[in-house]
């Protein structure tokens, strides 16, 4: 089975002259579907009631079908069956240490890969990102740049925000 993951160091869902982010509709598009179902995991913004929302407007304009996947209120006790269904998934930004910790908790690590495995197309965008590699560069613990082990599914580290915020690349570099 081929398998997508989109890692994104930061942006938005809409491009710099105000469309739909070219990314995010490459990761739409890969999944064959003309109305692709999508599933928010916004676990590193701490299910940040605007961001859902904002993301379901997106995704409604966009034309695909959006849902998410709050672990502060789980729609279903089978939660491998529920992402199972999606044909892709969005992973947002936010605090990749407390993403780490409440996947693991909720053995949501390892049903991730297995929706990869399955065909699911996965996407994210900083700790949305960084959790798929060996080791990150993160700013979980406030007003500093840390390195942070990850899910190590991907080989290597990763940087968000490298080019966008003064101090990632020199720190990144150091690291």
């Amino acid at each position: 089975m081929e398998t997508h993951i989109f890692a994104m160091g930061g942006g938005g869902y809409y491009g710099p002259k105000g469309g739909p982010s070219r990314m995010f509709l490459e990761v739409l598009k890969t999944t064959n579907k003309r109305f692709p179902k999508i599933c928010l995991i916004p676990t590193a913004n701490g299910d940040r009631p605007d961001g859902i929302q904002n993301f379901i407007e997106i995704m409604n304009k966009m034309g695909a079908h959006p849902n998410y996947l709050s672990l502060f209120a789980t729609p279903t006790r089978d939660l491998e069956s529920w992402l199972l269904d999606f044909d892709a998934i969005y992973i947002s930004g936010g605090n990749t240490k407390n993403l780490l910790a409440l996947w693991r908790e909720w053995s949501l690590d390892k049903l991730l890969i297995k929706a990869l495995q399955a065909g699911v197309v996965i996407s994210g965008a900083s700790a949305g990102a960084n959790c798929w590699f060996e080791e990150c560069s993160t700013d979980s613990v406030f007003g500093r740049l840390s390195v942070t082990g990850c899910l190590g599914y991907l080989q290597g580290s990763f940087c968000p925000h490298y080019d966008s915020e003064k101090d990632r690349r020199p720190t990144f570099q150091k690291m």
